[in-house]
């Protein structure tokens, strides 16, 4: 009889062959009662494509996120939701806010409703024509409460099935 109790565990390990190749695996065991006897039931599968893709993944966003860093200008992106996904320190320097208050949120909830509309419209109209980008003067309220003209450079980005995922902006002083 099978003890569908058990807990079954997951565990990646790395290894090398014996040139010297290293390459993954990932284990799936569960304990098991067959009768009278308990024992081990292991599903060893190579995982080492995986591990290299997700290691690619992982190099283009450090990547990605050093290069917003190391903007000048302020650049943020978000979601076809309008959720911020993230921001440059020139953005939160120039708006005075913290990821905190930022990340995850919509304008909606950082900006007055006035405010709010305007960039909906704006961030609609590149959706609706992804594949030019949009260039549009308007004013930000920076971290001292003063309104400053900025032109506003905005772009989407497709995901991976190049289906329109959310937008990037870059802003000019």
């Amino acid at each position: 009889r099978n003890d569908t109790s058990a807990a079954t565990f997951h565990q990646r390990w790395r290894n090398v062959r014996k040139g010297g190749q290293e390459f993954h695996v990932e284990t799936t065991s569960r304990r098991q009662s067959v009768g009278e006897r308990r024992a081990r039931f292991v599903l060893v599968h190579e995982i080492s494509d995986t591990v290299r893709v997700e290691r690619l993944a992982e190099d283009q966003a450090r990547f990605r996120n050093q290069l917003l860093d190391a903007l000048p200008m302020p650049g943020f992106y978000k979601d076809r939701a309008g959720n911020y996904l993230g921001a440059n320190p020139a953005y939160f320097n120039l708006l005075g806010l913290s990821p905190e208050h930022f990340l995850g949120r919509t304008v909606d909830k950082i900006a007055g409703p006035e405010v709010a509309a305007i960039y909906r419209a704006a961030d609609q109209l590149v959706f609706d024509q992804p594949d030019v980008p949009h260039v549009y003067t308007s004013q930000v309220r920076d971290g001292a409460g003063d309104l400053r003209g900025v032109v506003f450079h905005k772009a989407a980005f497709r995901d991976h099935q190049g289906r329109v995922a959310g937008l990037i902006g870059i802003l000019i002083e």
